[in-house]
């Protein structure tokens, strides 16, 4: 074993066995951040953004900040929309820039000339959209534009049969307008993403799903039921459980309860809406990182008359798809597709097209535990060999 491994062996052994009585804890709230930062000294330059998944929150991930603040990394837990403190209405959009935000943070407030991003479950699809430049502008008229297009190019291939070229003449030019328009806000979008995300080194994803939709069982039954079955159901079955869970391990769960609280919200952990229609509709319907791409791809094939389409495929080709990305996932998972045939398969192909991937694969639940039953709790990342991989591949990349 060479000087070097052996230094980093050591490093590793006393942030997982080590007492941590000397890391800093801070909250901060800058605009739409809430978090928690952790750290031994702040003269240190590598950051780490730790980004919860649906169900959690910032403190959610405090057990793996403590071991990568004993390794001086200088670590932010934030919250995510709909979250404890953060308020904001849940969004792949407003996710997405949340994330951007916090990088944002790290790097102008706290001065890290190198960051990563440590994602879990649903956080792991911010962080990938974060990636991507996705914003909420994008995410609220893309799409439907998009289709507004391809019904065009349709109805056009009618109106040549019928020989009404007046008419396919205009709808050319409708085409061409609404072309500009999306081209100018996913190339800005895009453009703005790379810069904010510059310092990011590298990204590591736990049990993000191959499908967000997907990744939540029940999902499609719930919405035929009224707000009150929601949320009894939704309660008795995840939410109380987790609070008892997290009182019985003293865990500093971040729970914000009042009598409101009661008689409007369906909270499932640290997740709360008043709108559980809207919102059941809302992640049912939503698109994907892999749709979003998809459809960068698209527009780089869908006109060549300028150079500026050229970027789309740069973009994604040599920056995207080039930093280097950890993803790790368990066996005992049951929440990423356990039930389809092939599932390691189809986990992996997905994780391999977002490039440059680096897989690890071992015998834990969704939330990085050993324990099968443990799946939902209210303290994860407890996994040595989870932390252990996660620590020596920040070292390769930063």
């Amino acid at each position: 074993m060479g000087k070097w491994s052996k230094i980093q062996k050591k490093l590793i052994k006393r942030a997982i066995y080590g007492q941590k009585s000397d890391i800093h804890r801070e909250n901060i709230s800058a605009g739409r951040i809430h978090g928690t930062i952790y750290y031994k000294n702040k003269d240190v330059h590598r950051g780490i953004l730790l980004v919860p998944g649906i169900a959690s929150n910032r403190f959610g991930m405090g057990v793996l900040a403590d071991r990568l603040a004993e390794c001086s990394f200088f670590c932010l837990s934030i919250d995510l929309p709909s979250h404890y403190l953060n308020v904001s209405k849940f969004t792949l959009g407003e996710m997405s820039e949340t994330v951007t935000e916090g990088v944002s943070i790290l790097r102008n407030r706290y001065g890290m000339k190198w960051i990563a991003v440590i994602s879990h479950s649903f956080g792991g699809v911010g962080a990938l959209f974060s990636n991507a430049g996705y914003t909420k502008e994008i995410e609220k008229h893309i799409y439907d534009t998009w289709n507004l297009m391809i019904d065009y190019v349709r109805h056009i291939a009618w109106l040549e049969k019928k020989g009404k070229r007046e008419k396919v003449v205009f709808i050319t030019q409708t085409i061409d307008t609404l072309y500009a328009r999306m081209k100018e806000w996913i190339f800005y979008s895009l453009k703005k993403g790379m810069q904010e995300n510059l310092n990011v080194a590298c990204y590591v994803y736990l049990a993000p799903p191959p499908s967000a939709k997907n990744a939540i069982p029940g999902l499609s039954l719930l919405r035929k039921l009224s707000h009150k079955w929601k949320k009894i159901i939704v309660e008795t079955l995840l939410h109380k459980p987790t609070l008892a869970h997290g009182k019985n391990e003293h865990d500093e769960i971040g729970f914000l309860k009042s009598a409101e609280d009661e008689r409007k919200y369906v909270r499932w952990m640290f997740f709360r809406t008043d709108e559980s229609a809207e919102f059941l509709e809302y992640m049912l319907s939503m698109k994907e990182p892999s749709d979003f791409l998809t459809l960068v791809e698209n527009m780089a094939k869908f006109r060549h008359k300028d150079g500026m389409t050229n970027f789309f495929e740069y973009y994604q080709k040599k920056y995207l798809l080039a930093k280097p990305k950890l993803f790790i996932y368990g066996s005992r998972d049951l929440f990423l597709w356990s039930f389809l045939p092939f599932r390691n398969r189809r986990i992996e192909n997905f994780y391999n097209s977002c490039g440059n991937a680096e897989i690890y694969h071992g015998k834990f639940t969704h939330l990085m535990m050993n324990n099968p039953n443990e799946h939902i709790t209210a303290t994860p990342f407890k996994n040595n060999k989870v932390t252990e991989k996660i620590i020596k591949f920040l070292h390769q990349n930063f």
